[in-house]
């Protein structure tokens, strides 16, 4: 309480610093805050293993409300939310406050919470113990669909949900156990089950005596499961005496359908004679209301020939009143001219002393705004010149501002550029090549890197770095600089990869974030060994194709990438091909394909860039990297480069 307070009070005092006092002490204040919100989550400033044996020692008390909030503490603590242990100690209580409230519904949103929590247990630590507590957890909640599967159908002719809630059961029993075999199950559901609810049914029918359609329905598949389930697993099993209880059991069915259709006929045999006497009482009634019709009718008419008299008397009377009405609108409407003529003489004479008095007021008001605007014009001048000065000594900085970060930006693609494979180590190891390369920026996330290795291999990289312009080449230069710090020691594409992304998600632990940086690269490096005439590659993300005789081969990669991730702890996989005289391998990253444009705007996609190379691949390699930039700046029109493009072309 008296941390909360505290809490509260520094709130205060920050806003009256910002008010007057100085950003420092804003920074102090804040500071002091948050110390004091972490006492209030974690008072006794403990690591969270403590915590956690705190709240396995209230979960084996039986103390669950106290066990729920103590784990739900500790999952909020650093470095827990990756501990297998919190989460399978989660499950377990989470599990004991729906074994109290929840065991006995259809749906239930504890029990749902409990497998999300055991899942992420399971797939934190695979460790044979832990899965087999939470394999018995699992095995419960199963049970407890089973229980829920015999009520729904014993309690209510509502077998869709019984048969979904067996079903969930099912699926839950093989989770917990791989070899689970539900035949023997299936027969004990459907036999007890089944046979207890068309008792109860049957029950009903005897005391009551009334038919109900969907009694028959349900009736009717209690049958036809008795068959399917009875016909498999005798099959199955070779058991007599299962085989002697289903056909006892088909035929209690069959005897109870046979005397529910026989009531069911007897019932509708009465109501059609009871339909057929009302018929006859109402055939009666109706000829007596028609005669009574008849003499009403009659009355009716010789009203109306007394009506129609009165009527013509009325007419009459209505038209003299016309006559006299007229005569007086006539002499009304006379007078209302003669009064209109005589106020339109006094308007028209009130109308000309207006004018004249508006006509100098306006001529006034003009002198006096045509003074007032060479007035304003003279301030107004006086400001414009003051701006145009302003604004061209703003535009004089912008313009210096503009050279400076140019330049720092042309430098920066110098350096850029003197870390990727040079033309000449190119020349060295690849005989027939293009590299089609064109950052959407000056510098660029994309980059393309060799060099030969120590068993005698050419090592060639084409990746995508985290972001794009300068970010992205900030990037790019860790990649490249772990890529070559990682070949010092490996020399497989695989084991490089593994190698770089250790690397990469090292330097990036101290960007600042909760849990480091997640950047990195997807990347495909290959190794070329020309004089076996094949190549390994381990790629992240990027793809790799080889058109062998206008055919085109695609070389899926891992997805994940180099850098930080939830899968960071797999190896990348090695694969070797086989290559021939005349084959191209083809690079690239993601640039071309997700570039926008065409007649409707949408992206240009791999599909298309595939047929494209497939079409190309028989020209030598300078044009086709000049047929790829015309392929792109066609399909870009005026929309705006969304991303760096970079795809190389290696000729055997």
């Amino acid at each position: 309480m008296q941390t909360t307070v505290l809490i509260r009070l520094n709130y205060f005092i920050v806003l009256l610093l910002i008010v007057f006092g100085t950003s420092e002490k804003i920074v102090a204040q804040l500071i002091r805050i948050d110390t004091a919100m972490k006492t209030v989550r974690n008072p006794r400033n403990e690591p969270y293993e403590t915590q956690l044996q705190r709240a396995w020692s209230l979960y084996k008390n039986k103390q669950n409300d106290k066990a729920l909030n103590a784990i739900d503490s500790v999952i909020k603590s650093p470095g827990a939310i990756n501990d297998s242990r919190v989460w399978g100690l989660r499950a377990y209580i989470y599990y004991n406050k729906y074994e109290l409230t929840d065991k006995l519904v259809l749906f239930s949103k504890l029990r749902d919470t409990v497998l999300s929590f055991l899942a992420k247990s399971n797939s934190l630590n695979p460790e044979l113990k832990n899965l087999n507590y939470n394999k018995t957890v699992i095995q419960r909640l199963a049970n407890d669909y089973f229980s829920i599967a015999r009520r729904l159908i014993v309690d209510s002719t509502n077998f869709s949900k019984s048969e979904f809630a067996y079903s969930l059961c099912k699926k839950l029993s093989y989770l917990a156990d791989t070899n689970f075999k539900n035949r023997s199950k299936d027969y004990y559901y459907y036999t007890s089950g089944l046979s207890l609810a068309q008792e109860r049914i049957y029950k009903k029918w005897t005391k009551t005596n009334q038919a109900d359609t969907n009694d028959y329905i349900f009736l009717n598949t209690l049958l036809i499961h008795m068959d399917s389930i009875g016909s498999i697993e005798l099959i199955e099993t070779g058991n007599e005496n299962l085989l002697e209880f289903a056909k006892a059991n088909r035929q209690v069915l069959t005897v109870n359908y046979n005397s529910i259709e026989k009531q069911k006929f007897q019932k509708e045999s009465i109501d059609k004679q009871i339909q057929l006497a009302l018929l006859n009482s109402r055939s009666i009634i109706s000829q007596m209301a028609l005669e009574k019709q008849k003499s009403d009718i009659a009355l009716l008419n010789s009203n109306a020939e007394f009506s129609k008299l009165q009527v013509e008397k009325q007419q009459r009377g209505i038209e003299m009143l016309k006559k006299e009405k007229a005569l007086q609108t006539a002499l009304v409407e006379k007078q209302e001219i003669e009064a209109k003529k005589r106020e339109e003489e006094i308007e028209q004479q009130r109308f000309i002393r207006n004018i004249s008095f508006v006509g100098i007021a306006m001529l006034f008001l003009i002198v006096f705004l045509i003074y007032r605007s060479l007035n304003l014009n003279k301030k107004q001048n006086k400001i414009i010149l003051a701006q145009k000065s302003e604004v061209e000594s703003q535009k004089h900085l912008v313009e210096e501002k503009h050279r400076e970060i140019t330049d720092s930006i042309n430098y920066a693609e110098r350096i850029q550029r003197s870390f990727m494979a040079t033309k000449e180590i190119l020349d060295e190891n690849l005989k027939d090549y293009f590299v089609f390369f064109q950052p959407k920026d000056v510098v660029s996330g994309d980059f393309y890197w060799g060099s030969k290795l120590s068993n005698g291999n050419f090592a060639l990289a084409t990746a995508d770095s985290t972001g794009h312009g300068v970010p992205g080449a900030i990037m790019s230069l860790l990649n490249i600089s772990s890529l070559e710090k990682s070949i010092e020691n490996e020399t497989e594409p695989a084991a490089i990869l593994n190698s770089t992304r250790k690397i990469i998600i090292e330097r990036l632990k101290k960007d600042g974030s909760a849990e480091g940086g997640k950047d990195g690269m997807d990347c495909s490096l290959i190794a070329f060994n020309f004089n076996a005439n094949l190549f390994t590659y381990a790629s992240a993300n990027n793809p790799i194709w080889v058109v062998r005789e206008r055919e085109l081969f695609e070389f899926a990669p891992d997805k994940m990438p180099v850098g930080k991730h939830d899968r960071d702890f797999v190896s990348f996989t090695q694969h070797t091909v086989e290559i021939k005289k005349g084959d191209i391998v083809y690079a690239l990253t993601d640039g071309m394909p997700d570039q926008f444009g065409g007649p409707k705007g949408k992206k240009f996609m791999y599909k298309q860039l595939k047929e494209l190379l497939v079409d190309i691949s028989s020209k030598p390699m300078a044009e086709q990297k000049e047929l790829l930039q015309s392929a792109l700046n066609n399909w870009m029109g005026d929309n705006e480069q969304v991303d760096d493009v970079c795809v190389v072309g290696i000729k055997v």
